[in-house]
């Protein structure tokens, strides 16, 4: 989740020059030079891919499961596509989004903002923004897993059966927009600077790929502040009793806060989705347009999954969310009641 919280913080102090009320040319040019500037910020910055090349040799040496030791994989490849894909988007359409939304603010509020820099600094406001929308995004991500239909988006993400570096990155495009949504109000209101927001933005791309890792670490004491490797591989597991648990990106305390803190801290489970539909990647198809094409049955088929739970009825997609409901309160289910959960709602 976070990945997409970095880029679309980024994104969202710069969203007001990338659209204007009047596209004209020059307007379109600037835009799309910015565009290229936020894509090629990531995907080609070596001290990112130079971290990741460090986390890889972690990945080998303390590997939180050994059968997924080796770093190269095809959903390893298949979360390279996800990563390009993604920060194109992020850089166009939800920048165009953001952008459509600031305009809008400017038009109702006249670009209305708390004038907090002068009390906690330049620094000072922009970690305090960042905290806050590290808070938007928690409330995020339990929407994503409680509401049937945004747990379609979500399940994108969730469908990793080999936890890297880089599946973070495995995100739909859906579920960046509405956590872009979220985050743009109170980030328009504390004013957020743009050097800023694209700093610590850029910093998080790093932590994402850390807690994403296959790493056997719980951070220790840390953990209570901070998200672990540890704390995540439970978010995504396949395992019953740990359904809905550790919501967070990366700070813990929300989810200490609000009873979600799995308290196992030296569980490092399979992970995944039980849905046979779902399109997952093929073993050995290293094929670059069969990446793309799994990338692109990936996208789409939330959509798909949404269409089928609607037409079901009402009153099947209350059933959904009764039993997110019951799963959120920590009972383990049997293994039948699991297989409709996972296909029915998070």
């Amino acid at each position: 989740m976070s990945a997409s919280l970095v880029l679309v913080v980024a994104a969202l102090a710069r969203a007001h020059a990338t659209v204007t009320p009047f596209l004209t040319a020059r307007s379109l040019h600037e835009a799309g030079t910015q565009a290229w500037h936020g894509f090629a910020m990531t995907v080609v910055n070596p001290w990112y891919w130079g971290f990741l090349v460090v986390l890889s040799v972690l990945q080998w040496l303390f590997p939180a499961r050994r059968e997924q030791r080796v770093p190269t994989s095809v959903e390893l490849c298949t979360d390279a596509v996800w990563f390009v894909m993604n920060s194109a988007m992020q850089v166009t359409v939800v920048a165009l989004v953001l952008g459509g939304l600031t305009i809008a603010d400017t038009e109702i509020t006249g670009g209305w903002s708390l004038d907090l820099q002068s009390r906690l600094g330049f620094w000072g406001l922009a970690v305090f923004a960042f905290v806050v929308a590290d808070l938007l995004a928690w409330v995020a991500h339990w929407a994503h897993h409680m509401v049937p239909t945004l747990w379609r988006f979500h399940m994108v993400h969730h469908s990793q059966v080999n936890l890297n570096v880089l599946s973070d990155n495995r995100q739909h495009l859906g579920e960046t927009i509405v956590i872009a949504s979220l985050v743009f109000v109170p980030s328009r209101l504390l004013g957020l600077d743009a050097d800023a927001a694209g700093t610590l933005a850029f910093l998080t791309l790093f932590w994402c790929a850390i807690i994403h890792a296959n790493i056997r670490t719980n951070f220790g004491p840390l953990r209570w502040v901070l998200i672990s490797p540890q704390a995540h591989r439970v978010h995504h597991s396949i395992m019953a009793r740990h359904y809905n648990t550790n919501f967070g990106s990366v700070f813990s305390v929300w989810d200490h806060i609000a009873g979600t803190m799995y308290r196992g801290t030296d569980e490092y489970p399979a992970t995944g989705i039980d849905d046979r539909d779902f399109p997952l990647e093929q073993p050995a198809d290293w094929r670059p347009w069969r990446l793309v094409a799994v990338w692109w049955r990936q996208t789409v088929y939330p959509f798909h999954a949404i269409v089928r739970l609607y037409r079901s009825g009402p009153d099947d997609a209350a059933s959904a969310v009764g039993l997110a409901a019951e799963a959120a309160s920590g009972e383990v289910q049997p293994q039948e009641a699991r297989s409709e959960r996972w296909t029915r709602a998070a």
